[in-house]
């Protein structure tokens, strides 16, 4: 086989693999017209020491924010079609799970992606509490998600991209904390904070994924693989170049990293889409 034909097979390969992947999903929601509902979800943060939050997101809009004046440890309003499960195991460390119900049987992915076109009311506005140290998992639906988990005491997140555009803001913190991004079709955001200890680790999706880091925070950026591009600010110095063949790939990073009280570590692993270190000033 040609180097040419190779390559063609592959992307042919990498697109049905997607196309199959977001049929599964709406083809799993069992879901017709007349089944928008409303509901809202809550647990109290009474006696919790730790928590662990899945979010199975599906379709719609979602909005994540950090609680205000509230004895709960999640709150939750959601606009959807289908089912809704709200499930919560534990006393002290608790796990709460927020998913749509899978049956297996519904819809075809035209008639369920036109369906989601047509309604823009599809919802999902989830509210967490600032006083619980967390760990969070993000798994991504059909739409588009803003994360703003600034004042959460994280202490591990995971994100799944989904088919849509994700921008996620990341708490500040001393305590170092961890962050897995697992990339998807539409294109992410992470953004992170002045004086913060953190670890990224970015696997590739189709979508761009962007990492915009404070102007002067110390960062080390280890960036290997893939077919998109690979663009870091001037002042990230390449202290190692990959011996591949396309050669974007290596080592940035800023000066007296290793002696900062702060410091963001990150890890990229190429995928098809693009890959960016940004700072506030390249932001339009």
């Amino acid at each position: 086989m040609s180097d040419s034909k190779q390559y063609t097979t592959e992307w042919s390969f990498s697109f049905e693999a997607l196309n199959k992947t977001i049929s599964d999903l709406v083809d799993s929601l069992n879901i017709r017209d007349e089944d928008v509902k409303i509901a809202s979800f809550s647990e109290p943060k009474s006696g919790v020491h730790k928590a662990h939050v899945n979010l199975k997101l599906s379709l719609g809009e979602v909005s994540i924010q950090p609680l205000t004046a509230s004895h709960n440890l999640i709150e939750a309003d959601v606009t959807y079609m289908g089912e809704m499960l709200f499930e919560v195991e534990g006393e002290a460390e608790k796990v709460v799970t927020l998913r749509q119900k899978i049956s297996g049987v519904g819809e075809k992915i035209k008639q369920t992606v036109g369906l989601f076109n047509r309604r823009e009311d599809l919802r999902w506005d989830v509210r967490l509490s600032p006083d619980v140290p967390m760990s969070i998992s993000l798994e991504g639906g059909v739409g588009p998600t803003h994360a703003n988990l600034l004042g959460i005491q994280l202490a591990r997140l995971e994100v799944d991209g989904g088919v849509g555009e994700t921008t996620v803001i990341l708490p500040q913190s001393y305590e170092a904390y961890s962050v897995v991004v697992n990339g998807g079709v539409g294109s992410m955001k992470l953004v992170v904070p002045e004086d913060t200890n953190v670890s990224i680790a970015v696997r590739g999706g189709v979508g761009a994924i962007s990492v915009q880091i404070p102007r002067h925070a110390a960062a080390t950026v280890a960036a290997h693989g893939g077919l998109g591009k690979i663009t870091m600010p001037k002042h990230l110095n390449r202290i190692h170049k990959d011996n591949d063949f396309i050669s974007r790939g290596g080592v940035w990073e800023t000066e007296r990293y290793t002696d900062a009280e702060y410091q963001i570590a990150i890890n990229f692993d190429g995928g098809l889409g693009s890959f960016r270190i940004t700072i506030p000033e390249d932001v339009e």
